[in-house]
């Protein structure tokens, strides 16, 4: 049976810690969130919303996603590991330079 979420755990199903190296040798974190784009009430594209300056200039990363058991309910103690090469290849920045925000559509990884 599924058990309906808390708003709180809905957010936290929805954050997920991006972990990057960089091409210069530092490395770094920030938070993406899981959005629901494109939901026509059947199906809907899942892609991970995270800032430009997060992912910029990053040779790898990676990120955690927990799945739902059986009956739909989060999988606390299992998660999956994904991991992305270079940013540029992942990532979709916002076309206007200003805007401090790009995507990974589900797609990518």
């Amino acid at each position: 049976m599924t058990k309906e979420l808390e708003v709180s755990e809905k957010i936290a199903h929805c954050t997920v810690l991006i972990e990057v190296d960089y091409d210069d040798g530092r490395s770094g974190t920030g938070t993406g969130f899981i959005v629901r784009f494109a939901d026509d009430g059947k199906q809907h594209i899942p892609p991970i919303v995270t800032n430009k300056h997060v992912v910029a200039g990053a040779v790898r990363g990676r990120f955690r996603l927990s799945p739902a058991d059986a009956d739909g309910n989060p999988a606390y103690s299992d998660h999956y590991v994904f991991s992305f090469g270079r940013s540029d290849k992942f990532w979709i920045p916002h076309p206007e330079d200003e805007v401090d925000l790009c995507v990974m559509p589900s797609r990518r990884f």
